[in-house]
């Protein structure tokens, strides 16, 4: 079992490799911020605009071809944080690029098992067609 720790050290290496990654600071800045935007949106019960500010900005991390920093937001999204419109919308947007993403399957099964506690009588259906 992973400990807060191991949680730490995993959020540096992610840290890192978007540094490394990205062309300048600035677009790290601008993820980790537009991430921020989207939890402060759902706070604020705005779903629509958390869910245009989410396609814009994985959608423009497809586009660019940045497979291994959209994958890394993949592992590090909070879950918990995100409605279930949100989370649906999420795999969607993914399902274009699976095959560059290697954490989406697990994305996948974290959904599934957060959609189990909160709408288990429509889990196949809200899934159904993106894995």
């Amino acid at each position: 079992m992973a400990g807060a720790g191991d949680d730490a050290r995993f959020l540096c290496d992610i840290e890192s490799r978007l540094v490394e990654d990205a062309q300048n600071t600035e677009q790290v800045t601008d993820t980790l911020t537009w991430l921020g935007d989207i939890y402060s949106l759902v706070a604020r019960q705005q779903p629509d605009e958390a869910a245009d500010v989410l396609f814009d900005h994985v959608d423009d991390l497809l586009l660019e071809q940045q497979f291994q920093s959209c994958d890394d937001l993949l592992r590090t999204i909070d879950l918990k944080r995100l409605d279930r419109n949100l989370l649906i919308a999420l795999l969607s947007i993914t399902l274009s690029a699976k095959e560059a993403l290697p954490y989406r399957p697990r994305l996948l099964e974290r959904t599934r098992a957060r959609l189990t506690s909160s709408d288990p009588g429509r889990v196949d259906r809200l899934l159904d067609g993106l894995d």
